[in-house]
């Protein structure tokens, strides 16, 4: 699969794909902070890396990519840039979303952080699709979002 991680930072999601030996087909990385985007070219030569902020510029997660990754790069918006980010996210993806986010007040304690109640942001996947899964098991108030798209016929 294309992979599209959104936020990229460093590179860790990538570094867990490879630890887990599901590195995907292809990688981009998008940063909009240059000293994370430097890091990450240091660390993943192979990864494609662009310099941009979705945030201000949504049309650069348009990418070709089969699975857009959001893996904490929204922990900062308050709702309504959360809410349009994902929208276009999910239209950029060709096959799936993938968002990761502190649903718990306790995690987004920091000043910079937004927390968000996982039934507003489930109510908000079910808008965009009825095939989804909520991944939270695997640390208290650390939710995992995965939103399908319709398979294209």
């Amino acid at each position: 699969k294309i992979v599209l991680d959104a936020g990229f930072g460093r590179g860790d999601f990538l570094d867990y794909l490879v630890d887990m030996g599901t590195e995907p087909e292809r990688y981009i990385g998008l940063e909009a902070i240059d000293a994370m985007a430097d890091a990450a070219e240091q660390r993943h030569p192979g990864a494609m890396i662009l310099r941009a902020d979705f945030i201000q510029e949504p049309v650069r997660l348009f990418v070709g990519a089969d699975v857009v990754v959001f893996s904490g790069s929204l922990n900062t918006l308050k709702r309504p840039d959360f809410e349009k980010t994902l929208r276009v996210g999910y239209q950029a993806a060709g096959e799936a979303l993938a968002l990761n986010f502190l649903s718990s007040q306790r995690l987004a304690g920091a000043k910079h952080l937004t927390w968000h109640e996982l039934k507003d942001v489930t109510r908000l996947v079910g808008e965009l699709t009825r095939d989804y899964w909520v991944i939270d098991d695997y640390m208290e108030g650390d939710t995992t979002i995965v939103a399908r798209r319709p398979e294209k016929k």
